[in-house]
């Protein structure tokens, strides 16, 4: 049995995400689709897709990946440390503010958090790491920084289900699978999936000053050759290496890569055959085709 299972919001305050999910909850699924298309923006994509692989030399362990999310209706919440981007949310730690300014932002830091301690002890706590000095700063932050970012959960997705790249990059060579998810059909965490935004401008975070808007950049920027992903994810401080449940109507297809062979289409059959025998609702079966003269693939359904 799956533990420690999480719920991602989408990124408002949480008196605007209430209020959203108690009204896009009371609605069916054709009052959903027109709110969110009349009322949303930046605009919800109506489909989200995740790439999967299958390959034979590991299969066991990436079926169970596959199955995690076909039958148990789960996510796998990687850490960024897992991807195969090294500068994937990372940025420039830097202490460039005035001392004052930084005194102040750790005095009140130290109020917040250190709540059992006295004035003098928290007077002592301070000018203990004001002394320390900037290179000592530094290092004290890069480590807090670096903590923050092992620990943060990250289940993404791509836009683009015809992606010649991204069915190379992320599907074997095409040779996998890539999911379908509806997002209307769960809107508690499938609008919880935020754009990447792709830049050449390398985030650069000073910890002591007012940039209320620069944890957001950290999370979802990458640098700008990685845009042919599309991507959406979700962000869960502290989530790594957790589950996120999702609603089982929330993934409505399966696509089979131009290449998929049939161990791969004899396991993900086998996978729907468990999902619906649980009662769970069925998915359509997509296969991806070569066009014949363009670089493009073209996307059919595929008779069960």
């Amino acid at each position: 049995m799956k533990t420690d299972v999480r719920y991602a919001p989408p990124a408002f305050t949480r008196a605007e995400t209430n209020s959203f999910l108690r009204t896009v909850l009371k609605l069916n699924y054709r009052e959903r689709r027109k709110f969110f298309a009349k009322n949303v923006r930046p605009k919800y994509p109506r489909f989200q897709y995740k790439y999967m692989s299958i390959p034979a030399f590991d299969e066991t362990k990436r079926t169970g990946y596959v199955r995690d999310i076909l039958v148990e209706s789960l996510l796998w919440l990687s850490s960024p440390l897992d991807f195969n981007d090294p500068y994937d949310m990372s940025a420039k730690v830097v202490f460039d503010s005035d001392t004052k300014v930084i005194r102040e932002k750790y005095k009140s830091l130290v109020k917040e958090q250190a709540v059992e301690e006295n004035w003098k002890q928290k007077k002592d706590i301070l000018e203990k790491f004001m002394a320390g000095g900037r290179s000592e700063w530094l290092a004290s932050i890069k480590r807090v920084f670096s903590k923050s970012q092992k620990e943060t959960g990250i289940f993404s997705f791509a836009g683009d289900p015809r992606s010649i790249l991204m069915w190379s990059h992320y599907a074997y060579n095409h040779t996998g699978i890539c999911l379908q998810f509806e997002t209307v059909k769960d809107p508690e965490v499938l609008s919880g999936a935020l754009p990447v935004i792709y830049t050449d401008d390398y985030p650069i975070f000073d910890w002591a000053a007012e940039d209320n808007d620069i944890y957001r950049r950290i999370l979802l920027s990458k640098y700008k050759a990685w845009d042919y992903e599309q991507e959406a994810r979700i962000v869960w401080s502290k989530g790594a290496h957790t589950y996120l449940q999702y609603s089982p109507e929330a993934l409505v297809g399966v696509i089979f890569g131009c290449q998929a062979d049939e161990r791969v289409i004899g396991i993900v059959k086998n996978l729907l055959e468990e999902r619906k025998s649980k009662g769970l609702p069925p998915v359509r079966l997509f296969e991806a085709y070569k066009h014949s003269s363009k670089y493009k693939l073209v996307l059919k359904s595929k008779n069960r």
